[in-house]
């Protein structure tokens, strides 16, 4: 039955338009839908184990998982927005008041130096990326109730992922054009490439950018949040991004003359975020699934630049369905 359905054509023109129109809908729920399919991927493992250890039904067990997801990432998350625009705002009122730290002093003294005949003062390129900032706060604020709409979405939906997991599986599986055999390993693949891309960048991007941090809190260097919320995004960049990050804290160290700081920072940061590297990046993505950190580099950054911060998670998702795709091909053809 379902051979002769996908063979005529008007029943394919209406499968084709009715998904056209379901993505149209979508569209303005991407990010909900996105982040929901994330924490899906994330906390999977734990409903499992829940699901083992506990006699109650999936109901019960899917909003303690949500509970436990909302605790552990959305709160923190909601917690550093708010610390890292209060920072924003510190590091502001600072350059205006005519305060410069001694990294900028030393620059400018060191560019007096090469170029005496042009005045170049690198003072107003802070100050012009912070009015920059802080001038979008207005948008940043009245964006705060789709954002609140958009989390409560994703934590319906992630709820309902958990519970209903497996009775879309069925709905797919009865639905898909191909083999039960090979919908099955489309669905597999692709779960294990998207838990690859997501827990293999962004947990570990995360994790050192907790480490910068608490780092430069720990070592006396200003705005600790607001540098280890660069360094997560700096780490996306393979080998170089967070070094960068952490040179740049050992530079204002060393300018301002505090070199048993600098040292502590350069022992804290440097193994921890290399360990980070080494050792969980094998853990949390399977060899087998293993995906070229540059792919993961361009998927990310391009969805940024596509869909917003949604583009996060969007990025690495089409990233995965795409080698997913390459890579069964040979066996759905």
């Amino acid at each position: 039955m379902k051979s002769q359905n996908t063979k005529n054509p008007f029943f394919v023109a209406l499968v084709i338009f009715s998904i056209g129109l379901l993505i149209l809908i979508s569209l303005p729920y991407l990010g909900a839908i996105a982040l929901a399919v994330a924490l899906t991927i994330l906390f999977q493992p734990i409903y499992q184990s829940l699901k083992t250890l506990m006699p109650q039904g999936r109901e019960v067990i899917a909003a303690l998982t949500v509970i436990l997801a909302v605790f552990v990432i959305l709160l923190p998350i909601i917690f550093l927005g708010f610390s890292i625009i209060q920072e924003a705002q510190g590091l502001y009122l600072h350059l205006t008041a005519g305060n410069t730290n001694a990294l900028i002093d030393f620059l400018n003294e060191q560019l007096h130096k090469i170029t005496p005949r042009v005045s170049i003062d690198l003072n107003q390129y802070p100050k012009q990326i912070l009015e920059g900032f802080l001038g979008n706060l207005g948008l940043i604020f009245s964006g705060i109730t789709n954002l609140s709409i958009t989390i409560l979405l994703a934590i319906f939906t992630f709820y309902y992922l958990l519970k209903d997991g497996h009775r879309m599986r069925e709905v797919i599986l009865r639905i898909s054009p191909f083999s039960s055999k090979n919908t099955l390993r489309i669905i597999d693949r692709l779960i294990a490439m998207a838990s690859s891309v997501i827990r293999g960048t962004l947990v570990i991007a995360t994790i050192q950018g907790l480490i910068v941090g608490t780092g430069f809190f720990f070592f006396g260097l200003p705005n600790p949040i607001l540098w280890g919320s660069v360094s997560v995004m700096a780490a996306l960049v393979p080998v170089i991004g967070v070094p960068l990050v952490i040179l740049a804290g050992m530079a204002f160290l060393a300018i301002t003359g505090n070199f048993f700081a600098l040292a502590g920072l350069a022992l804290f940061c440097f193994p921890l975020t290399a360990l980070s590297d080494n050792l969980l990046r094998p853990r949390l993505i399977g060899q087998e699934t293993r995906i070229h950190p540059l792919l993961i580099l361009f998927s990310v950054l391009g969805g940024l630049t596509v869909f917003g911060p949604t583009g996060l998670l969007l990025g690495p998702l089409a990233l995965s369905f795409f080698l997913t795709l390459i890579e069964v091909h040979p066996s759905i053809s």
